[in-house]
């Protein structure tokens, strides 16, 4: 079972316009909703794929009700602590111009002590059960920085894998713990470390994670296996939006490992979940078909 966890899940909204221009009134030609969060797009992807996922959350009010129930459809248990303030909302708006993809991220709602502790029991009881675990984005007001740090250090003495995706005080104090695996894209890797070249990013991360990937774009995902770095790379004949890409890439890693992939055969299936991604209309989200078909045109390289 993937345990995927999603502390600030949110409604994605699609909303199409003419033209984004600053201070200017505009009227949506149409709006889309899907559930999101990075978190959820992780275990979307994975139950696409065919694995069992468990999402956990902090469920707000009756957006954070809408989120849970998108996901079961697509059976993924959710569980979590249920708050009266309504999850987030995010938009990404597409238009024709330099603004097309523009995205609005959303805040959440605020946390108390009490809820934190429920989501730390709940993780602790669905631990036991774990494949492989995976951490994304931000946390909701009111949490501590150290969230994903305490949860690493829950999951490390079961011996159970970890794949963490988040910046900031969460990604700095969820570092020293060691997880197993890093995901994060060329400009958050380069902001933190300093260095410019990727393979200098990913040397870097090296020394704290047995698995590094940093993603950057059309280039594709870079990742070390032992002391070598692959690069993987798929071209696609059409892309929609590369929104929750990297989501559906660390989901495909995740997945191969809990199915005892070796290395590059994790590679090219975070690569083709990617790329599949890209084919879909729906917000971080992709079809198994499109993955089976990505997989083969894989490009795998040594760096």
């Amino acid at each position: 079972m993937l345990l995927a966890i999603c502390p600030n899940p949110s409604v994605d909204t699609f909303v199409w316009v003419e033209s984004l221009e600053p201070g200017k009134v505009h009227r949506a030609n149409g709006e889309k909703r899907y559930p999101g969060g990075k978190g959820v797009h992780v275990a979307l992807a994975a139950s696409e794929l065919g694995e069992e996922v468990t999402l956990l959350g902090f469920w707000g009010g009756e957006t954070g009700n809408w989120i849970k129930n998108e996901c079961l459809k697509r059976n993924i248990q959710c569980v979590g602590p249920g708050l009266n303030d309504w999850s987030r909302s995010c938009f990404t708006f597409k238009s024709e111009g330099i603004y097309d993809d523009t995205e609005l991220l959303g805040t959440g709602p605020e946390i108390t002590l009490a809820d934190y502790q429920e989501f730390i029991k709940n993780f602790n009881h669905y631990l036991e059960k774990a494949d492989v675990i995976t951490m994304s984005g931000s946390w909701p007001k009111g949490a501590p920085a150290g969230g994903y740090a305490e949860m690493i250090r829950a999951a490390k003495k079961k011996d159970k894998p970890v794949f963490l995706d988040a910046t900031g005080d969460h990604f700095n104090l969820g570092l020293r713990e060691r997880p197993y695996a890093i995901h994060l894209n060329i400009s958050e890797g380069r902001s933190y470390t300093g260095l410019s070249e990727i393979n200098d990013v990913v040397e870097y991360f090296k020394e704290y994670v047995d698995l590094v990937a940093i993603t950057s774009g059309e280039e594709g995902l870079y990742m070390n296996v032992g002391d070598i770095i692959l690069h993987g790379k798929v071209s696609l004949e059409k892309f929609y939006s590369a929104v929750g890409s990297g989501d559906c890439l660390m989901a495909g890693l995740a997945v191969g490992l809990a199915n005892k992939m070796d290395a590059k055969e994790m590679l090219m299936l975070g690569v083709a979940c990617g790329g599949a991604n890209c084919l879909r209309k729906d917000l971080g989200m992709l079809y198994q078909h499109d993955v089976k078909m990505l997989l083969p045109k894989v490009e795998v390289n040594l760096k």
